[in-house]
């Protein structure tokens, strides 16, 4: 693959996933490598908040403490909604 004719510059992830799909990619591989994708983002969260709570000497119950007095807004398609 040529990468210089390439409008914008990509990074090596990018221009690893694009080989693959120039490869051809069946829906059942496009699930699998949808779920390899979310399992990834979802570690990355998992440790930065796992960082985070490190670095403030947090436990579960002090988060679930906090989590009890975050007051949520209402959700605001369903006020438009009651408003009609």
């Amino acid at each position: 693959m040529n990468t210089a004719a390439l409008p914008m510059p990509f990074n090596s992830a990018q221009l690893e996933i694009l080989r693959l799909f120039a490869e051809g990619v069946n829906d059942e591989d496009m699930k699998q490598l949808r779920q390899i994708l979310i399992d990834f983002r979802f570690n990355r969260v998992t440790a930065l908040a796992d960082k985070i709570l490190d670095e403030k000497g947090w436990t579960a119950k002090d988060l679930a403490k906090n989590a009890q007095k975050i007051k949520r807004a209402t959700y605001r398609a369903k006020i438009i909604h009651d408003a009609k």
